[in-house]
């Protein structure tokens, strides 16, 4: 300081030394970098259960897509290979034991009336075994309308 006056150009300056806003200004910045990382953080976790979700709901989507059955497909070459077939419904329906749930397709066939029950039951033998190649070990049952 009394250098400071030694200095006749400098006799009316004030030395003024700010040292605890210079601190006070990092200590800021410190703490608007944490809430930064922090908020970024929050952000990262929503962003991976957001992902987390989606891949859930795409592979019961892949699910659904593999145990779908065409069945415009499915009447269109029933027509061909069984002309005693009058009407066809098809349903996905949901089973359970209790201890998981799981669904079986379930086709329910009209017979032609001029069939016997022999018959009826050949073809439902012959039915079930086509259709078992066609739904790929998918599970399904076959009823009598």
């Amino acid at each position: 300081m009394e250098r400071i006056k030694s200095y006749e150009s400098l006799s009316s300056a004030e030395l003024i030394i700010n040292q605890l806003e210079r601190e006070v200004d990092q200590f800021d910045q410190q703490r608007y970098l944490i809430e930064l990382r922090k908020r970024d953080s929050l952000e990262l976790i929503r962003q991976q259960n957001e992902i987390e979700s989606l891949q859930t709901k795409i592979g019961e989507l892949n699910h659904q897509t593999k145990n779908h059955i065409s069945f415009d497909q499915i009447i269109a070459e029933l027509r061909v290979i069984s002309p005693f077939v009058r009407e066809l419904s098809y349903a996905q329906t949901y089973i359970s034991n209790f201890d998981k749930i799981d669904t079986i397709a379930v086709f329910r066939m009209q017979w032609d009336s001029s069939l016997d029950s022999i018959a009826i039951t050949s073809e439902e033998d012959r039915l079930r075994n086509w259709l078992s190649i066609q739904l790929r070990e998918q599970p399904f049952v076959l009823e009598r309308n």
